[in-house]
């Protein structure tokens, strides 16, 4: 069954990266017959591209979905063995890798759709670097995936009998008080920040938006770490580290993976439609739908900002 997933996987990826080169061959020729109407390019090109654009989307779509139940599936599977055995973290690498190709797979897919948004002119510039740098992405992926697949299965054949000793860690210390001080100030920069963006629309306050998101991402990572050595810990037994992807934990790390992939491709697809707005049919159309990316990102980061901080308000309205 894993094999299957994960094949499945990679051959749906490298198909899509197979389409990048098609779309690549025939949108030059639909370029060249806008600068040059002159230009006799072969009979259904366009066509033809317009139907591998929406193979390639789709593909990656049916990527994600593999990936995303592969980590349950494998997880699950781990989890069912003697928790005493430790598989090291060539397992936990795999899920990982899985988790978060599947959400590049999503970003690709809403990069590509900025195709048809895009002034004929200006369609192949975009569309082949986007075809290179995910390309190129999507291919060093499947190796390193196949190459962590491969170490997973040769842990999970032959399984160490030996638990490494581990400090636990139990829930409900994920932030201190000084370190939701310092939270609440980010936010309410966060919030600010926002407001500048939707009322003056210019790339300075993008990039003012986005170097707060980046602060408040690091600082972020601190609780979230915590949380992570509680679920994910490397010293603990392989069934014990993997129950963040399992219906025992209520698949919180799935959950997060959404939360952050979602704050992550949101405020980039942000940054991509304002950098391409005047390259658009309408430029006001990349500033708005940067906009409808922003929101997404604001809402998405608030709700990341605040899971930290109810195992401390529940300590302290019940303790």
């Amino acid at each position: 069954m894993y094999d299957y997933l994960f094949i499945s996987e990679q051959m749906l990826s490298l198909s899509a990266v197979l389409c990048f080169y098609f779309i690549d061959h025939y949108s030059r020729y639909q370029h060249k017959k806008w600068l040059d109407p002159q230009f006799k390019t072969p009979s259904h090109s366009a066509r033809i591209n317009r139907v591998l654009l929406t193979t390639a989307i789709v593909l990656l779509g049916l990527a994600f979905l593999s990936s995303q139940i592969f980590t349950i599936v494998y997880a699950s599977g781990i989890s069912e063995l003697e928790p005493l055995i430790f598989m090291g973290g060539g397992v936990r690498c795999i899920l990982f890798l899985m988790l978060w190709s599947g959400w590049l797979n999503i970003l690709f897919v809403l990069m590509m759709l900025t195709y048809f948004k895009l002034k004929p002119g200006e369609r192949y510039p975009v569309l082949h670097k986007m075809m290179l740098a995910m390309g190129g992405v999507v291919v060093t992926l499947a190796i390193v995936k196949a190459l962590a697949y491969l170490v997973s299965l040769k842990s999970l054949l032959v399984p160490a009998l030996n638990r490494p000793a581990h400090d636990g860690v139990t829930a409900g210390g994920f932030i201190s008080p000084a370190e939701l001080f310092i939270l609440a100030i980010l936010i309410v920069i966060f919030t600010f920040s926002y407001r500048l963006l939707r009322s003056k629309r210019k790339n300075l306050y993008y990039s003012i938006y986005l170097l707060v998101n980046l602060l408040l991402f690091l600082f972020l990572l601190i609780p979230y770490y915590q949380l992570g050595t509680l679920l994910f810990n490397v010293n603990l037994p392989s069934s014990a580290g993997v129950s963040g992807f399992t219906y025992e934990s209520h698949y919180v790390l799935l959950v997060l993976g959404f939360l952050f992939g979602s704050a992550l491709i949101s405020v980039i697809m942000a940054g991509v439609y304002i950098a391409l707005s005047d390259k658009m049919l309408v430029p006001s159309f990349g500033r708005a739908y940067a906009l409808k990316y922003a929101a997404i990102n604001f809402f998405t980061v608030l709700l990341l900002s605040m899971l930290p901080i109810y195992p401390l308000l529940i300590k302290t309205v019940f303790s």
